[in-house]
């Protein structure tokens, strides 16, 4: 498994470690986009079941940290 991720960080540098600036960007976003989805489809339930609507503006008031702390470092 460790030989696999390392081959795969080589591999994944060589071939994408030139792109523009925009494309990784927009590869970030896809990603992100995932990471979303999979945390709405699969843990959001359960935080409203157990939390109730507080996780919501929990979960806003985070994103809007992260936004502004990653826009704040540059």
């Amino acid at each position: 498994m460790t030989i696999g991720c390392i081959l795969a960080t080589v591999v994944g540098y060589t071939l994408l470690g030139g792109l523009s600036v925009n494309l990784v960007s927009e590869m970030l976003a896809v990603a992100a986009g995932g990471i979303l989805a999979m945390l709405a489809d699969s843990m959001f339930p359960e935080a409203f079941k157990n939390g109730g609507p507080w996780v919501a503006m929990a979960t806003a008031c985070g994103f809007a940290i992260a936004f502004l702390l990653s826009h704040a470092a540059g």
